[in-house]
This record gives C-alpha cells, sequence and structure tokens, in this order.
C-alpha cells in the first residue's frame, strides 16, 4: 500500500473512531441532564450505568475504550461508594438521635406523671387569690411568681394580671365569706378581740371555734379550725359598742355557748352588758384569756417592785451603749409598749444569760467581751435576786401555758398545772392569780358537761390573725386600718379553689364598692385628699370668654 493510501485510511479511522467517542460524550450528557434534579448519588450511579450500557453496545469491537475513559468509570464510581457510605452513616446517627429523644420524652413524661399537676385548669383570679390565701405573699409578688413559671414552662402562657386587680379579687372574696355566714350544729366558742389602735381606729373581729376542734385537733388549734363571723372597724370602742357588736354578729351566726376575751375592760364590760340585757348569764360563759391573766399577774407583781424597775433602766441604758460596739450580738430584747408583760419571758432569759456571762472571777483584759458588758451593766450583778425570782416565775408560766393551750383544761391537765404551780412559793402573787383562774374556768368546763373533753382557754389564734393583718399595713406609708381588712376572712378556714370561684360569682365590683363605703370609714389620707381637691375647687378662677364684636 502507498503511503497516500495508509494516510487516507488512517485518517478515516481516526474520523471514526473519535466521531464514535463525540457521539457516546452526547448521549451521555443528554442522559445526564434528565438526572439533574435527583439525589447526587443516584445520578451518578445512573451515569455508570449508562456508561456499561454504551460501552457493551459498541458496534466495533476491535475499538478498546481508552485509559481516560476507565479512569473516569473508576472515579465515578469511588464517588458513589464514598456516598453511600455517607448516607448510611448518616442514617445511623439519626436513628441513634431519634432513639434518645424517645427516651428523653419517656422519662419526661414519667417525671410530668410523679409531679402534681399545677392548676391550669383554674381561672387566673383563683390562682391568684390561692396564691395569696395558701403561700401569704405579697400581692406584687403573685404577679412576679406566675410570670417565672410561665418562664420555666411549668405554665403555659397565661394573662398575668395587674397586681390591684389581684387586691380587689381577694376583697370580693373576703365579703363572699362575709356574707355565708349562717347558724352551724354544734356548740361553739367566740373569739373576740380588737386591734391596738392603728391610726385612729380600731377593729373589732369575732372568730366561731367548734367546742371540739381542740380535741380533734390534738393540739393548738390554727386559723384553719376558725371562721370570721364579724369585722367592724370602729372609731370609738366603748363596752355599748361592743355590746352591739356581740348582738349583731349572734343574729346572724346564732348564739356561742362562751365567750373567750382577754382582760380588757372595753371588752369585759361590752360582754356583761349583752348578757345582762339578753338574760344569758347562765348560757353564756366569759372565759378569760390565759396568756392575758398571766400577763397581767407578772405586772401586778413586777412591775412596781423598785428592782424591777432598776433592772429596765439597767436594760435601756446598757442597749445605748453597746448598740454601735462589737458586743452588740448582746443587746437585750425590744420591750412592747403596749402588752409589754405579754413576752416579757424573753428579757428574763437574756438577763439570766448575761449575768452567767459576767460571772469571771477577777480582772479581764480591758478590750474583753466580758469587759465591755460590765462596763454596759456594771450594776446588774446586784439585781441577781430579783432576775432569779423573775426568771423562775417566767419558766413556771411558760410551762403551764404549753400545757394549757396545746391540750386544752379539763380535770388531767387540771392536776399537771397544780403541780407545775407548786414550784413557785405559797406566797407567789403570779401563782395565786394563775390557781384561781384555773378553779373559775374548771367550773365552767363542768357546767358545759363536756366530760373530759378539752375547753379552749387560748385566744392565740386571734391574735395570729391580727398580726397578719397588721403586717400588711405596716408597708404602708400611713399605717391605718383600710380596705385590706376585709382580707381577714380569706385568711381563716379551709379555703378551696372551688370556694374563691364561688365567691368571686357571689361578689362583683360593684357590690366590693358598696360594702366598702358602708363597713369602712374614710382613712385620713382619704379625707385629705378631698380636703385639698375642695380647696382647688374654691380657690380656681372661672374662665372669661372674650366677646367677639359684630362687623
Amino acid at each position: 500500500m502507498s503511503p497516500l493510501s495508509r494516510m487516507i485510511n488512517s485518517r478515516d479511522n481516526w474520523k471514526r473512531k473519535n466521531g464514535f467517542k463525540r457521539k457516546i460524550i452526547n448521549q451521555l450528557n443528554r442522559r445526564i441532564s434528565v438526572f439533574e434534579n435527583k439525589d447526587k448519588a443516584d445520578a451518578r450511579e445512573e451515569k455508570i450505568q449508562v456508561l456499561k450500557i454504551l460501552m457493551e453496545t459498541d458496534k466495533e469491537p476491535k475499538a478498546s475504550p481508552s485509559k481516560d475513559d476507565s479512569k473516569e468509570l473508576q472515579r465515578l464510581k469511588d464517588e458513589n461508594q464514598r456516598l453511600k457510605d455517607e448516607n448510611q452513616r448518616l442514617a445511623d446517627e439519626n436513628n441513634k438521635k431519634q432513639h434518645e429523644i424517645e427516651k428523653l420524652q419517656e422519662e419526661l413524661e414519667s417525671k410530668k406523671a410523679l409531679m402534681p399537676c399545677p392548676p391550669i385548669s383554674q381561672s387566673v383570679r383563683v390562682m391568684c387569690v390561692f396564691l395569696l390565701v395558701t403561700c401569704g405573699i405579697s400581692f406584687r409578688s403573685i404577679t412576679k411568681v406566675l410570670n417565672a413559671l410561665i418562664d420555666l414552662g411549668i405554665l403555659p402562657r397565661l394573662w398575668v394580671p395587674h397586681f390591684t386587680s389581684v387586691i380587689n379579687w381577694s376583697l370580693r372574696v373576703g365579703i363572699s365569706l362575709l356574707n355565708q355566714i349562717g347558724i352551724i350544729d354544734g356548740p361553739w366558742i367566740a373569739i373576740i378581740d380588737t386591734s391596738i389602735d392603728i391610726g385612729v381606729r380600731k377593729a373589732v373581729v369575732i372568730l366561731r371555734v367548734r367546742l371540739s376542734a381542740l380535741g380533734d385537733r390534738g393540739s393548738a388549734i390554727t386559723l384553719k379550725d376558725c371562721q370570721v363571723i364579724f369585722l367592724k372597724i370602729l372609731e370609738s370602742c366603748t363596752g355599748m359598742e361592743i355590746s352591739a357588736c356581740l348582738e349583731e354578729a349572734f343574729k346572724v351566726a346564732g348564739r356561742p355557748i362562751a365567750i373567750l376575751k382577754d382582760g380588757g375592760c372595753d371588752l369585759k364590760k361590752g360582754t356583761t352588758i349583752y348578757r345582762e340585757e339578753n338574760q344569758c348569764k347562765s348560757t353564756l360563759w366569759t372565759i378569760a384569756d390565759l396568756g392575758h391573766v398571766i400577763a397581767n399577774a407578772l405586772k401586778a407583781e413586777f412591775a412596781k417592785a423598785v428592782g424591777f424597775k432598776k433592772l429596765l433602766a439597767l436594760v435601756y441604758s446598757g442597749a445605748k451603749r453597746l448598740r454601735q460596739t462589737n458586743a452588740a450580738i448582746f443587746l437585750p430584747p425590744k420591750l412592747r409598749t403596749k402588752g409589754r408583760f405579754q413576752g416579757i419571758s424573753r428579757l428574763a432569759e437574756w438577763a439570766l444569760w448575761i449575768l452567767d456571762l459576767m460571772s469571771v472571777q477577777g480582772q479581764v483584759k480591758e478590750d474583753s467581751l466580758v469587759a465591755v458588758l460590765r462596763k454596759g451593766f456594771p450594776k446588774l450583778p446586784q439585781l441577781r435576786v430579783i432576775i432569779e425570782k423573775f426568771v423562775i416565775t417566767c419558766k413556771v408560766m411558760n410551762e403551764l401555758q404549753s400545757v394549757q393551750k396545746n391540750k386544752g383544761l379539763n380535770q388531767k391537765t387540771y392536776q399537771q398545772g397544780l403541780l407545775i404551780l407548786c414550784e413557785l412559793p405559797d406566797q407567789s402573787h403570779t401563782a395565786i392569780v394563775v390557781r384561781k383562774w384555773m378553779d373559775q374556768q374548771l367550773r365552767i368546763q363542768c357546767r358545759l358537761a363536756m366530760g373530759q373533753a378539752p375547753l379552749l382557754v387560748s385566744s392565740d389564734a386571734i391574735e395570729s390573725l391580727l398580726g397578719k393583718l397588721k403586717s400588711i399595713l405596716r408597708r404602708s406609708p400611713i399605717g391605718e386600718l383600710n380596705r385590706m381588712t376585709l382580707l381577714l376572712p380569706t385568711l381563716c378556714g379551709q379555703i378551696t379553689p372551688e370556694s374563691i370561684e364561688l365567691g368571686l360569682r357571689q361578689t362583683n365590683h360593684m357590690n366590693l364598692l358598696k360594702t366598702e363605703k358602708e363597713m369602712i370609714p374614710p382613712t385620713l389620707l382619704q379625707q385629705k385628699i378631698r380636703t385639698f381637691r375642695l380647696l382647688k375647687q374654691k380657690n380656681e378662677v372661672p374662665k372669661v370668654i372674650p366677646i367677639r364684636m359684630a362687623g
């Protein structure tokens, strides 16, 4: 074959060969474009399959695939395998995460089953009032607690009211509880007391306690065993006013078998007038509160004693010397201006403690605590006799009160009380007064035909109730009895969400305003604001409207 023929043959073979490759590549590109929107791994697999088909259907078996095509095919196979491995790894990881999520959900459900269910089904109003009654927190704190529970995810997204709305809801519940007072089955005791003067007014409160409450509980009664049956604010608290309050209260709630009160003259005179006017001296007995009886006896025995007066003067002067020193931890307890002998036993315990600290013999360093105490209370060791007598008397009285307040008065506790009083000398004035009081109350217990059931002889429940009211009013800049006294009924008895919901339905806001106007006289601050408004109206000059001239 001539060189020219070989050249022409070689050119034709090259054209056929390269034309076949271009044909394969064009077909491959057209097939791949169909799978552009598919997954990357599937598209590459399809590409490999197309290449295999095209290579198998080659019309020129003599023509073998080039080295570049084999490398491309191997690269695509490796890439496909890598993507398959990656997909398998991600699928295994996803299954593992899903299993962990299911496990956490099961733990959460088990914990929710153990946790008490929050009162989500109750309305927001009931929830706010229930927090106030059960937790005793302030009105502003209630809204903050709700917001905190919502942020923690314990409560769903709720409407959180303003604290003034919580005040109005609570007062409405208190008014509803007062309106629900009626006659009950079984005998009961009325506990009456008046608050210490707050501003220019006093609050008269009457509680109802079942006669069997002390025996059923087995210990001192609490506010849950009581019910407020009367509430009134007076500017002048006299015997006639107290008698009128008793008449009004017992007309609605029925007549009790006994009235438990302290030793106040107004209460004593008021109960006497009521019993005489209603001719019920033999059916309505009066019980004197043990705590006030002991306080009056201690006052009568020690208040006028010269040694006790010196002790009080020394305590006051020594407290001033120690207040700004390192020995301030030894300051004496603060004494009340009214009802001082109610908590006087703390002073007795403090005085005996200081005497023991100062009883170091010999000289001490000038900067020691003993030296500071000797400078602060220089004549205290000279009053050791009166202090020890006072301490023994207070200790015996505290032990007696612990028995009588927790177990009541019956034949058994009466004998225990006599044994406790034997620790005091026979000429002790306090022991004589308390023994006489025990004899009188035991006769009342026998005449009530109670058997061995204990008789309630302590009015600590009403003292606790009025103490809560004072703590609320103490936050105001001008401490005065105001509309907040209507909260007292909500602090007693068994308050449930159902009773709160019922009270809110029965008493609306208009009833609240009407009751406030009838029961609560205007406070000094309200009178001051009204006076300023009247003066401002009188001093205002009427505006002059300029006259427009016609034309």
